[in-house]
C-alpha cells in the first residue's frame, strides 16, 4: 500500500508540473523567427546611413572636444557619444513605427563578422506587450543597462590606455569588449531566471 500510494504521489507530482510549465508556456508569447517578419529594405538602409553619419559625426566631436588634451581619453569619450546617438537613433525609428527583427544580420565570416540591425514595421502588439511589462521588471532592466554601459566605457577607456602601452593587451581588451557587449545580456536573464517576453536585435525584453 505504501508503494501504491507513493507512486500515486510521484505521479500527481509530475502532472502539476507538466501542467504548470504548460501554462507558462502558454502565457509567455512565442518570439516570432526573422523568416516570418517582413523586411523594411529601405527603412533598414536608411538607418545604416543614418548610423554611418553618426559614427562620422561623433569622431569630429570627439575630436574638436578633446583638442589639445590627453588622447587616452579618446575612446572613452567617443563610446559616449556613439552610445547615446545609437541609443536616440533607436528610439526615433520606434517612434515612427519601425524596430529591428529579434535577431541581427551577420555580415562577414566568422570571427570577422558584425551584427546589423534589420528593420520590420512595428506592430501594436509588440508596443503594448512591451509597455505592460511590470513597473519593477523595467526599473531593473534599466538599472541593467546602466549598469552594461559603464562596464563597457571602463573597458572602452582601457582599451586607449592599453594601447599606449601594449597592442597585444589592447587587443585582447577589444576582444573582451565585443564579448562582453554580446554575452552579458543574455547572461544576466539565465542568471536571474526571467521570462523573455520580447526580443529586437538578440536584446531581451523580460518580465519578473
Amino acid at each position: 500500500m505504501k508503494v501504491i500510494r507513493r507512486k500515486q504521489e510521484t505521479i500527481k507530482t509530475i502532472a502539476t508540473t507538466e501542467s504548470t510549465e504548460m501554462i507558462e508556456s502558454q502565457q509567455l508569447p512565442r518570439i516570432p523567427a526573422n523568416a516570418k517578419l517582413p523586411t523594411s529594405r529601405l527603412v533598414t538602409l536608411f538607418f545604416w546611413i543614418c548610423l554611418g553619419a553618426w559614427l562620422l559625426a561623433a569622431n569630429a566631436l570627439t575630436d574638436r572636444l578633446l583638442f589639445g588634451q590627453q588622447i587616452v581619453w579618446y575612446t572613452g569619450v567617443f563610446f559616449i557619444f556613439f552610445y547615446l546617438g545609437y541609443s536616440g537613433l533607436l528610439a526615433i525609428f520606434r517612434a515612427i513605427g519601425y524596430h529591428p527583427k529579434p535577431e541581427p544580420l551577420e555580415v562577414g565570416s566568422w570571427g570577422h563578422s558584425i551584427a546589423l540591425p534589420v528593420y520590420t514595421p512595428l506592430p501594436a502588439d509588440f508596443r503594448a506587450l512591451v509597455r505592460q511589462r511590470s513597473l519593477h521588471a523595467r526599473k531593473i532592466q534599466l538599472s541593467f543597462q546602466m549598469i552594461k554601459f559603464v562596464l563597457l566605457l571602463i573597458l572602452a577607456i582601457l582599451f586607449e590606455f592599453s594601447l599606449a602601452f601594449n597592442l597585444y593587451v589592447a587587443i585582447f581588451v577589444a576582444v573582451l569588449f565585443c564579448l562582453v557587449n554580446m554575452t552579458l545580456t543574455w547572461s544576466y536573464v539565465d542568471l536571474f531566471k526571467f521570462k523573455i517576453v520580447a526580443k529586437e536585435y538578440n536584446r531581451p525584453f523580460f518580465e519578473i
